[in-house]
């Protein structure tokens, strides 16, 4: 889970304080991914750890909005596929700081976020997964929300 939405006393960082080391390019968030996490910081205390790492993650944001170009998976689409095993599973492909697997939200940099990353309905994509590669179908990409 990105530490986005991790419990403030997972957030990282050592034991000077420092807040954990974000990377120096910004990282793309989709606009709802924003909104989430700036909810999040208007509800915390701001002296406490959790309000400065939303503040840092928010200063080193850039808002992308979801694009789906010739029917093919980009950041922020919705992405239905079909396992190995015949599972259905829906996925949206978010920033780092708003992925949560659980979710179904997942990073466009993890091995699956950048395996369905320009794909498109039929496509078959294989994966390393924690148990081994894998292989998925991908059923549908979709922008979120529009109603599929």
């Amino acid at each position: 889970m990105s530490k986005a939405f991790v419990n403030e006393d997972a957030a990282g960082g050592d034991a000077s304080g420092r807040l954990p080391a974000r990377p120096a390019d910004p990282q793309p968030i989709t606009p709802r991914g924003l909104a989430e996490l700036r909810e999040e910081l208007a509800e915390l205390d701001g002296s406490s750890r959790r309000a400065h790492v939303l503040e840092q993650i928010l200063e080193t944001v850039e808002v992308r909005e979801p694009e789906l170009e010739d029917g093919r998976a980009g950041f922020g689409c919705v992405v239905d596929v079909e396992r190995g095993t015949g599972a259905l599973r829906r996925y949206e492909l978010a920033g780092p700081d708003e992925a949560d697997p659980r979710a179904g939200r997942i990073s466009v940099a993890s091995p699956l976020g950048e395996a369905l990353s320009g794909r498109r309905a039929g496509d078959v994509v294989a994966f390393a997964a924690p148990a081994g590669e894998e292989r998925i179908r991908v059923l549908e990409v979709s922008l979120p929300g529009d109603g599929r």
